[in-house]
């Protein structure tokens, strides 16, 4: 096959956003590097003139008395090959030399030990060392493990040449200033990195980086939602896999606030909400490193007209010396128009010119503060704000020109030098072509500036100091709709680190928002009405997320009509409520069975229902403690209404009924548990369930090590991926080959297939292998026994058509059909229980076609377990998740639709359900070892509407157990019985087969002869010892003899009940006939003389012989129905048998 990803081994792929930093002057040394970690990286602009001169350096190039130089260091996190080179050569000018730290942590040049090429070829084992690729003069490259990566062609050619990982220290210079030889100013140098490989793989870098929680994806489409380092290997058929490394950085903060208050209302009432949050991104402006910005590009949109100019501020520090200025008006040559700024006095005033008007208010406190002014170009009335109240008015002109400069945190002077800097944090900057009034300045006391407000069409520049994910931290973006975007004079000005908070502001519409409930999403709205529950805001922009959560609960005070309380031995009115009192549950002992209208759970009690008790309810169930518990009954009854699971989550092991018309809104609150196999919740009704449950299945692994094995399941639920099933960490891995884990029976072509990727949603109706447990490669699916939960959206009631197809044999790697005749291997589909409450066999069976047999059978880790028509070693009833094979039988049915009915649900358990299933005429043959750890069983019966073949009614065919179990079954017709009944006038001896892989196992065969009608002794005979063992008198013992063959034993039912007097006679010269290794054998037991003739189905007499007793063998040759005719003085029987 070729490559599927021809891309990968062309060309390396690095998805990483180059770095260009502009290297301000600076004396870069060993102890103060320029740190270099991702790559490639580019250096532009470099001039080493301004370096430090390097010397005292341990090794060849210990002295470099010539050259000033830059510091790199350099970290390779993983073996692999660096490469840096200059863009321009010059001879004689440049080079770039590598050494290694002596020390931890080295602090200067002698504490660097120059690096030289080691060279192990996979040959031999001799070590070369060559400084070819790192070289003490003039180069304008370096390579280190140079030899064993070809940077034109990029393909790897030997790891053992690779450079080992760790940190390393480059020296470059630029200037020979022995000769004066330079290759200019502007040199640029590129680090390029790529990781090792094994031998006869392709390897490729990147690196990521995320500014949100959304996670990002990589060159192949796997998505990363954590920082770190990842390496993924893509097979392509004849070797030469890729291998991708990937670098990932998350550059994302999280905040969990509590900012909205938890509330109380009514059950009746509702609440409306805001969205909120008081967070703000900032900008922080350094008086001693002169930063400011410039936001000059709003001044045409400001000049000749009204403004007005607010921000928030926080200063710690007092003012002294001068003013600081917030935001400030200059002409083109440096004069003063209007300055907002702080005083000496530590008061905030604005300055027009001429004199400051000071507010009298403070704002060097610590606090933050909202400062600003309007401006009346009309009337030259300036009014000055602080925090929402007007503080200031006076009248003096200071119109706006079109060459006037804007600045934030400076002002100009005389020749547009700077001066008069601020030093403080500052957000929320917004310039407005208009005069707010007092109305609009408390908006913007309370609120980031958004399109509802009154005057929102005026607004000019907008400064929220907020980024976007890659963007320059250098530009200040206007987020108004004009676009005139300020520059910062340094680019640490604005943060993406963090975010302030501003008491009492909402910034919440800066980010996108959601309301959740339970994890779901039910809101994008700004505001949201509230019922009683708890939910959770979530907002988000690059770089930040906030989360809030917000509980309502009902109110102490509220008054509920027709309301009564269990208080844990009586309901307070005296009497058990109707469907239209209001319950209050104060304590968690079981209230038995009630009905009832809303029902309020307490804090720290739940509603108990316990097996047999039933509540049911007409209105909402409001959780505000433990929720609904037990194994008991809920049943919603409210047609037409919609009822509404509210507040915290309910874990129930009971049975939820949802009445016809009536809509169930669980608000995905609810969890169907399960503390063992056969206890779980279920749901089932001709309602509508709205919103998600989880359910719960429990897999009895056993309590011992390596305890792996597959389980047969599939889901009760909609919209669950395979991925749903694991547990934890937990492995769980869809792949065609032996490293999979989860597995599709794939009907057409009779043989296991990987369903897809584990994002794949799971079929519901069909059934899968999947591994759970542990072995020596780790552990699968879960640890231990336990549950396995999937959540989604049930179907409670309706129908599903599935469709089944047909094949006439298996794979040659499956093994399970317990014969080799087509009539054995063919036509079988793996399905499962698609509904979330149990699907009774007998009423499904009625509904099936008549091309498909009525026996279902399960895997239960060691054995297949059967059953049909009230018979087989499984119950009638299939539990939710559950996964069973069904057989199509006939040839000229490609494929059929398997009807699943809603019909077929039950809500009651299995075990008490089978007390009442009708008891089959015969009884079930078990076979154990003397320990009891392996088992296996049949069914031997005898049903008037059967015959004497094989019926899809009535029988059932064996399917191989697992390694180590024995395989007992009845052998007729030349197949195999799991489950084998006839007309009780036809056999009474059933030759019995037991196939066992463990030699000389000690086994026991033994009965369950209570449901045995027509006879009244059944004899186990041994065809090795001869042996006839009464099975009402308990258990038989042997020893399993391989060498013997399958077919050892034989059954025989005696003393009927029902029969003729032929039958009688029979009774008492017991005589059968049987089938072994193909061949027919009549044995005769003490009969002697016996007249035997043999006739075929269509009359013909085919054999005959006189003077027979013992044991004689017929030579039929032809499979079919026979009767066996024996006749003495005083005996006159018949045998049927099927060979």
């Amino acid at each position: 096959m070729k490559n599927p990803y021809p891309l990968f081994t062309k060309k390396l792929l690095t998805l990483s956003l180059i770095l260009i930093s502009g290297v301000l002057a600076a004396q870069y040394s060993v102890s103060n590097p320029i740190v270099i970690t991702s790559f490639p990286h580019v250096e532009s602009n470099i001039n080493t003139a301004d370096g430090v001169t390097a010397s005292g350096m341990q090794g060849v190039c210990s002295q470099l008395p010539c050259c000033s130089v830059y510091v790199y260091k350099v970290n390779l996190p993983f073996d692999g090959f660096l490469r840096v080179e200059n863009d321009n050569y010059y001879p004689l000018s440049a080079s770039i030399i590598a050494f290694t730290p002596a020390v931890a942590n080295p602090t200067t040049f002698g504490d660097l030990v120059y690096y030289e090429n080691l060279v192990r070829r996979q040959s031999d084992s001799s070590i070369t060392t060559t400084s070819a690729g790192n070289f003490c003069g003039y180069r304008d490259s370096l390579s280190l493990g140079t030899f064993g990566y070809n940077w034109n062609t990029q393909t790897v050619t030997d790891k053992e040449l690779a450079a080992p990982a760790g940190d390393y220290y480059i020296l470059i210079f630029t200037e020979n200033q022995q000769s004066n030889i330079s290759i200019g100013t502007s040199a640029n140098f590129t680090f390029q990195y790529a990781p090792a490989c094994d031998a006869g793989y392709n390897c490729f870098s990147e690196s990521l980086n995320s500014c949100d929680n959304d996670g990002i994806q990589g060159m192949i489409g796997t998505v990363y939602t954590q920082a770190g380092t990842y390496y993924d290997t893509i097979a392509v058929s004849g070797g030469n896999d890729s291998v991708i490394r990937t670098q990932v950085t998350i550059d994302y903060k999280a905040y969990n606030q509590e900012l909205i208050p938890d509330t109380a209302i009514c059950i009746e009432d509702s609440i409306k909400l805001g969205v909120y949050t008081n967070y703000a991104s900032y900008a922080t402006l350094n008086r001693a490193d002169e930063d400011w910005i410039d936001i000059s590009a709003a001044i045409p949109s400001i000049t000749n007209t009204n403004r007005s100019i607010f921000c928030w501020i926080r200063k710690d520090a007092t003012v002294s010396g001068e003013s600081q200025m917030i935001i400030a008006a200059n002409t083109s040559s440096g004069g003063n128009v209007a300055a907002l700024q702080i005083g000496t006095n530590e008061q905030v005033g604005v300055y027009d010119g001429s004199s400051t008007h000071y507010t009298g208010q403070v704002v060097t406190d610590g606090n933050w503060h909202l400062v600003g002014y309007t401006y009346d170009e009309g009337t030259n009335e300036t009014k000055v704000y602080v925090d929402g109240v007007l503080e200031d008015t006076y009248t003096n002109s200071q119109s706006i020109s079109a060459t006037d400069k804007l600045s934030i945190g400076q002002e100009f002077d005389s020749g547009l030098t700077t001066g008069n800097f601020l030093e403080g944090i500052i957000a929320e900057v917004s310039i407005w072509d208009e005069v707010l009034d007092l109305t609009d300045v408390e908006e913007l006391y309370t609120s980031s500036v958004h399109s509802g407000m009154a005057k929102y069409a005026n607004l000019v520049g907008y400064y929220p100091m907020i980024l976007n994910c890659g963007a320059s931290t250098d530009t200040v973006l206007d987020q108004s709709p004009n676009g005139f975007h300020g520059y910062a004079s340094a680019s640490d000005i604005q943060t993406t680190d963090s975010l302030v908070q501003i008491t009492d502001y909402n910034t919440a519409r800066q980010f996108s928002y959601v309301w959740k409930v339970n994890g779901s999403a039910v809101s994008t709205s700004d505001s949201l009405t509230l019922g009683i529950k708890t939910y959770t805001l979530e907002l988000s922009r690059d770089y930040f997320g906030i989360t809030d959560s917000i509980e309502v609960s009902v109110g102490t005070g509220c008054a509920l009509p027709d309301t009564m309380i269990w208080d844990g031995s009586a309901w307070t009115l005296g009497y058990v409520p109707v469907d239209t009192t209001n319950v209050v549950i104060n304590s968690s002992t079981s209230p038995g069975s009630f009905t009832a209208r809303h029902v309020i759970i307490n804090d720290g009690f739940a509603l108990t229902i316990n097996n047999g008790g039933t509540a049911t309810i007409t209105g909402n169930v409001t959780n505000n403690g433990l929720g609904i518990t037990g194994t008991g009954s809920i049943i919603f009854d409210q047609p037409d209404s919609t009822l509404n699971l509210i507040g915290k989550n309910h874990q129930f092991e009971g049975s939820v009924s949802i009445t016809r018309y009536t809509t169930l809104n669980t608000n995905d609150s609810l969890t169907l548990t399960a503390s063992s196999s056969s206890s779980y919740g279920t749901m089932l009704g001709r309602g509508t369930v709205v919103g998600d449950i989880a359910m719960q299945a429990y897999l009895d692994l056993p309590a011992t090590p390596n305890n792996g094995r597959y389980y047969h399941l599939g889901t009760p639920l909609r919209d669950v991926a395979f991925s749903d099933f694991r547990q934890g960490s937990a492995i769980l891995k869809s792949a065609n080959n032996n490293t999979g884990t989860i597995w599709e029976w794939n009907a057409s072509t009779m043989c296991w297939v990987s369903p897809g990727s584990l994002a794949s949603t799971v079929i519901q109706g069909c059934g899968y292998a999947i591994y759970a447990g542990t072995n020596n490669s780790g552990t699968f699916l879960r640890d231990g026994a336990g549950i396995i939960e999937v959540r989604g959206r049930p179907r409670v009631w309706s129908n599903i058509n599935l469709t089944i197809l047909y094949n006439d044999g298996q794979s040659s790697t499956v093994s399970f059909a317990g014969g080799t005749d087509t009539a054995d291997t063919q036509g079988w589909n793996l399905l499962s229980n698609p509904y979330p409450a149990q699907l009774d066999w007998d009423v499904q069976a009625g509904l099936l076609p008549t091309q498909i047999s009525n026996a279902y059978y399960v895997w239960d880790g060691s054995n297949y377990k059967t059953y049909i028509n009230g018979a087989g070693s499984v119950g009638r009833y299939i539990a939710p998740f559950q996964g069973f094979f069904i057989q199509l039988t006939d040839k000229n049915t490609p494929s059929l639709t398997f009807p699943f009915r809603e019909q077929t649900r039950t809500s009651s358990q299995s075990a008490t359900l089978y007390k009442t299933a009708r008891i089959p005429d015969g009884i079930t043959l078990m076979v154990d070892d003397v320990r009891s750890a392996v088992h296996d069983e049949l069914f031997v019966g005898f049903e008037a509407s059967s015959t004497p073949q094989f019926d899809n009614n009535w029988d059932a065919r064996k399917l191989n157990n697992g390694k180590g179990v024995p395989n007992m079954s009845v052998q007729l017709n030349g197949q195999r019985y799991a489950v084998c009944r006839v007309p009780v006038g036809s056999f009474h001896s059933f030759p019995v087969s037991m196939v066992h892989s463990v030699a000389n196992d000690s086994l026991k065969i033994s009965a369950d002869l209570s449901g045995l009608q027509s006879f009244g002794k059944v004899l186990l005979e041994d065809l090795k010892t001869g042996i006839k063992h009464d099975l009402n008198t308990g258990a038989y013992g042997f020893t399993h003899d391989m060498a013997f063959g399958a077919n050892r034993f034989v059954l025989h039912f005696q003393n009927s009940t029902v029969g003729s007097e032929e039958e009688k006679v029979a009774d008492k010269q017991p005589v059968y006939a049987f089938t072994k290794d193909y061949r027919v054998y009549v044995n005769l037991g003490e009969l002697e003389g016996v007249k035997l003739s043999v006739f075929n189905s269509t009359g013909q007499l085919v054999y005959e012989t006189k003077n027979a007793a013992g044991q004689i063998m017929l030579p039929l040759a032809d499979a079919g129905l026979y009767v066996i005719r024996l006749t003495t003085t005083s005996l006159n029987q018949t045998i049927k048998l099927i060979k």
